[in-house]
């Protein structure tokens, strides 16, 4: 029996019907597709206004906070307000215009000073303890700035950092950082000529991220170390790097210029000595034995960084046997190719931490031009000295500066030399322990900014630890060190126009686009 209806007797109206439902249904699609991508550019602008929905796509994450740094500041309890002083949407153009009077600098892009604004906003996006501010020099909220800290000599552009926590009896202590113009961006001079004063610098990356979590660290922890670094005695050069990230990290240096050690400062935690250029005399080791022994209480420490430049120093070395060091001449001469960078530099050396090592990390460390040392007994017994990093057993000691076919390399002796080393001497008052530290690094290699700022290697973990030590700093959730942010980022290439064809295309076109198909779909259908 024939069917009543199939596709080619349907009566037509029953055959529009169908088609309108279903065309109906992929434009009831269609519709629900761009509503719900309207709401999700309102939603999305709404949130952006309270959170931090920003994507920075550079490999290196350049244009935004690292990770751990964000994990840092989200954990900010304390109320920390950031005033930068300037109007926020003249920032760029005013800065550049007293950068060039103040500083001779120049952005000629204004792009590093723009992105000093979106950085600042990025941390009161984080949290809600954090408020950010810009106030304007012609403002009277500035002169209450001034006002509060006399002792400021503020510029355009400073970055004012500040919080108020409760003290004893309750009384309000309010403690502050100011970053300069030199703190936060970094200057060169290409033509070479601005360091005469002709020309001006021009700004080449910024610090930003660094200096001011540092900043905030700074005046909310509640523990800081001070250092007092001997100028003096030191080669010149050899603490630059080394310094600008202890400071990032809480501690504070003082400078010991005096050309003859006769005193050091008062309350210091710790002594650093960096390649000195000449011995110490006999009063001058005397004021640093009697600030380490202090009365018998003990509970201060001498940090040292040897150079195979150093002249001979036949005090100095007595002073380190004294506690169990004793340093040789010549320089470590690495022959087992594993442990080179290059074959070509057989005296810089690839290290790994001991078992002993007080630093977490098990990287390598990596330093040039070390110094032989040996661990020797001590008087009595006193002080207890432990290798924290050896060499491997294929070093010899090579005459200074000898170049990688130094043909005595086969025929000398070859063990492993220890490169860092901790005495510790102790004793007991009235029922608490207290010690004393001597630490010694063979090279101040080690210490190279190069080696430094290189994240694979263990050279920034294990001076911060071994520091950390010997002062009694306290553990802390972040180190700091110094991160350049450049403008080849994506907020940089994502110009404004740019930005509204990107708007246009997902706003606008790609909607309109799905309509038409949509229309496309039913009217073929309708006329099937």
């Amino acid at each position: 029996m024939k069917k009543l209806f199939n596709k080619e007797n349907k009566p037509k109206k029953l055959r529009n019907k169908a088609l309108f439902k279903r065309g109906g249904y992929a434009i009831a699609l269609t519709a629900i597709v761009i509503v719900g991508a309207i709401v999700l550019n309102i939603l999305v602008g709404a949130l952006s206004e309270r959170f931090h929905l920003t994507f920075d796509l550079t490999s290196d994450k350049i244009n935004s906070a690292s990770e751990e740094n964000i994990e840092y500041i989200k954990g900010i309890k304390e109320k920390v307000t950031i005033s930068l002083l300037s109007n926020e949407d003249d920032y760029a153009s005013y800065m550049d215009y007293y950068a060039q009077n103040l500083f001779m600098a120049q952005d000629s892009t204004g792009e590093y000073y723009n992105q000093t604004v979106r950085l600042l906003n990025q941390y009161a996006d984080y949290n809600e303890n954090i408020t950010v501010k810009f106030v304007d020099p012609q403002e009277p909220e500035f002169a209450e700035v001034q006002s509060k800290y006399a002792s400021e000599d503020f510029v355009y552009g400073d970055i004012l950092v500040e919080t108020t926590f409760k003290g004893e009896n309750n009384a309000d202590i309010t403690r502050h950082k100011v970053l300069s113009y030199s703190d936060i961006y970094n200057l060169s001079d290409e033509s070479g000529m601005a360091g005469y004063g002709y020309g001006y610098y021009t700004v080449s990356g910024s610090n930003l991220e660094t200096v001011l979590t540092s900043a905030i660290a700074s005046v909310t922890s509640t523990e800081t170390k001070t250092l007092a670094y001997l100028k003096s005695v030191s080669s010149d050069g050899a603490f630059t790097a080394l310094r600008k990230i202890l400071e990032l990290n809480n501690y504070v240096i003082v400078e010991v210029n005096d050309e003859f050690i006769t005193k050091l400062p008062e309350n210091i935690d710790g002594i650093i000595l960096v390649a000195p250029k000449r011995d110490l005399t006999g009063a001058e080791l005397d004021v640093i034995n009697k600030y380490l022994k202090n009365d018998g209480k003990l509970g201060g420490s001498f940090i040292y960084f040897a150079s195979i430049a150093s002249p001979s120093m036949p005090n100095f070395n007595e002073f380190l046997i004294e506690w169990g060091i004793k340093q040789g001449s010549g320089m470590l001469f690495e022959t087992n190719k594993n442990y080179l960078l290059s074959e070509t530099q057989p005296s810089t050396l690839a290290v790994l931490p001991t078992a002993n090592a007080i630093f977490g990390s098990n990287k390598y460390f990596i330093c040039s031009n070390n110094v032989p040392f040996e661990i020797t007994e001590t008087v009595n017994n006193l002080c207890k000295v432990t290798a924290l990093a050896n060499t491997s057993d294929g070093v010899a000691i090579a005459p200074v500066n000898a170049e990688a076919t130094w043909s005595g390399a086969q025929s000398a002796e070859k063990k492993s030399f220890p490169v860092i080393l901790m005495s510790e001497t102790q004793n007991f008052v009235d029922n608490v322990q207290m010690k004393s530290y001597v630490m010694a690094f063979s090279s101040f290699d080690l210490i190279n900014e190069s080696w430094l700022n290189e994240e694979s290697l263990n050279n920034l973990d294990s001076v911060l630890g071994v520091t950390a030590k010997a002062t009694g700093m306290a553990d802390t959730s972040i180190v700091f060190t110094p991160k350049t942010i450049e403008t080849d980022n994506y907020y940089s290439k994502v110009t404004a126009t740019k930005t509204t064809i990107i708007r246009v295309i997902f706003q606008y076109t790609l909607p309109v686009l799905l309509l038409a198909l949509a229309v496309y779909v039913f009217i073929r259908r309708k006329n099937k």
